[in-house]
């Protein structure tokens, strides 16, 4: 069972360095920069984890299940900054119901954003939470706390790969997961999901 003190031991105060291999198909391009929050909270069976659901008209990731998060502003002076502003944006969620325990390495997507990842636990339990959340509608079509065990077991991860421009692409999809989660937030979970079993 995954707990905040096992997360909490994975974490660093800093932001962390890349540890993947950059893809062929990205080109030597500078990868812009951004940061999501990977948010737990107490449900009523162990720790739940905030996901989000991208609008459908979003440029980019549309409909994709995803963390809150964005490319930073000029006044944000850390990645956790900038991921607690998109969450707060995002679903409703207010900062001081936070706190922040430290960052995992940065996952690379397929759209050559380098994504910081800042580890939060929520101060209230995932039931009083619900009744906080609120989606944007400009951003995010839908919100909602998944229990968080089911989605770090490594067993769970199933790698595919599809044609694009020419070129053989791959990613991670967590199976039997509703709505399908894959693409850079099954990458994110998985790498927790790593982290986890090397750590024992």
């Amino acid at each position: 069972m995954v707990t905040r003190n096992k997360i909490a031991k994975l974490v660093s105060d800093t932001p962390q360095p890349f540890r993947g291999e950059r893809p062929a198909y990205l080109g030597n391009a500078p990868s812009r920069p951004a940061s999501v929050l990977m948010l737990f909270a107490e449900g009523a069976a162990g720790l739940e984890i905030l996901l989000t659901k991208r609008a459908q008209h979003l440029r980019i990731h549309a409909g994709q299940v995803s963390f809150p998060g964005g490319k930073p502003e000029a006044n944000d002076d850390s990645p956790a900054v900038t991921a607690l502003r998109e969450a707060e944006e995002e679903t409703g969620l207010l900062t001081d119901l936070v706190t922040i325990e430290g960052y995992l390495p940065p996952v690379l997507t397929s759209t050559n954003y380098m994504v910081d990842l800042t580890v939060g636990f929520c101060n209230e339990p995932v039931e009083v939470l619900d009744d906080i959340l609120c989606p944007a509608p400009e951003e995010v079509e839908e919100v909602w706390f998944a229990p968080a065990n089911p989605l770090v077991q490594l067993e769970k991860f199933e790698k595919y790969a599809l044609i694009r421009d020419g070129q053989r692409r791959h990613y991670w999809q967590v199976k039997d997961s509703q709505p399908m989660i894959w693409g850079a937030t099954a990458a994110m979970l998985r790498q927790l999901a790593v982290l986890l079993v090397d750590a024992k």
